[in-house]
């Protein structure tokens, strides 16, 4: 299973999960250096606290670090493949009700729509890397992005700004995956089906 896949069906963005913090370390991704606190949870998977998602105010103290034994409430994040790790916040926007409660209405809107769906919707705004659609009966955003024709489903946006659609045309698009940090919907042009 992928990150994509354990993302939208096991350890679901935003959703709360708790944890015992193990201890504090440094790690290196692909270059970069940081640290994070190890936690153990409920899942199968390592789950880590990084330090840039505990609180906003940098620098961060000892005192804002969760210390080894401490329990934590949190919310997931992310999930990478490479290190099989599950990425954990326990920052307090992160924890609101409200925050929670849009990715769970996120989460119940991606079980109605499927992959492979044409639907139709309203571009909201054009920008240099894509198209932002307004979709009917949905309240969340879909997004038709430059970088992402090889696997979305539609065709490439031309590199010409000025044969993309236009703000407030109607358009239709294939559903081509979901963008579950940001809540949104990731889209493939179809540049026949604009109106």
């Amino acid at each position: 299973m992928n990150s994509y896949e354990i993302i939208k069906n096991i350890h679901k963005v935003g959703h709360r999960i708790s944890g015992v913090v193990l201890g504090h370390e440094r790690f290196e991704y692909q270059g970069f250096v940081t640290y994070h606190v190890e936690v153990e949870t409920q899942s199968k998977y390592k789950s880590v606290l990084t330090y840039h998602s505990v609180e906003y105010n940098l620098p961060l103290t000892e005192h804002s670090i969760p210390q080894i034994g401490t329990t934590v409430e949190m919310v997931v994040r992310n999930f990478v493949d490479d290190t099989q790790t599950l990425y954990l916040s326990a920052k307090p926007s992160d924890l609101e009700e409200t925050e929670m409660k849009l990715h769970e209405d996120f989460y119940k809107v991606v079980e109605t729509i499927k992959e492979g769906a044409i639907i139709e919707g309203k571009i909201r705004k054009v920008v240099p890397f894509g198209l932002f659609i307004e979709l009917l009966d949905c309240p969340f955003i879909g997004l038709i992005d430059i970088g992402h024709f090889a696997f979305n489903g539609g065709e490439k946006l031309p590199i010409n700004f000025s044969s993309w659609a236009k703000e407030g045309d109607n358009i239709k698009c294939i559903v081509s995956y979901f963008r579950f940090d940001n809540r949104q919907i990731g889209l493939g042009w179809l540049p026949d089906e604009t109106k």
